[in-house]
């Protein structure tokens, strides 16, 4: 299966679900204070890395097996979903000034942006990137079977498959 399969609930949280909840909440999402200076070119690394981020995983594929780190990814995945769904329930409502402070809102200022790494966390996981490295420590071997296929490959003498 390919990997961009995993960001379609994603979208449809993202997109569809808040233009349902409050057509407004999904322009006020895309909204960004006017740029000055130096801030015009962190938006436009901020724009690259979001297409790097949503093009990725179209050369990614998901193989479904029983291994940790698939456990690990799913559970990440379907958390960063849920979470996605909670934040954007709770940004649909704001308060009379327009904020949101209330629910979810109370533990962080951009819960969105903490469910969207737990769920791009859990794809990268799924599909055993070459970008997972980062987040699974390489260097104990006892945590060998945690790794992705190329940090095996890595390990030619381990028994782990």
């Amino acid at each position: 299966m390919n990997g961009f399969i995993l960001l379609l609930p994603f979208f449809f949280i993202r997109f569809v679900v808040l233009a349902v909840l409050d057509r407004t909440s999904l322009q006020r999402a895309a909204m960004f204070a006017p740029l000055k200076g130096n801030e015009k070119t962190a938006y436009y690394i901020y724009l690259l890395t979001n297409a790097g981020v949503i093009l990725y995983p179209f050369f990614l594929t998901v193989k479904p097996k029983l291994s940790p780190l698939f456990l690990v990814g799913l559970i990440c995945y379907l958390l960063g979903l849920l979470l996605c769904l909670f934040t954007v329930k709770a940004f649909s409502s704001p308060d009379k000034s327009g904020l949101n402070t209330d629910g979810i809102y109370r533990f962080s200022r951009n819960p969105m942006y903490v469910s969207y790494f737990v769920c791009f966390l859990g794809i990268a996981l799924l599909t055993s990137s070459t970008l997972t490295p980062p987040y699974i420590p390489s260097g104990n071997t006892s945590l060998l079977p945690l790794q992705t296929p190329l940090q095996r490959a890595a390990h030619p003498g381990s028994s782990i498959s």
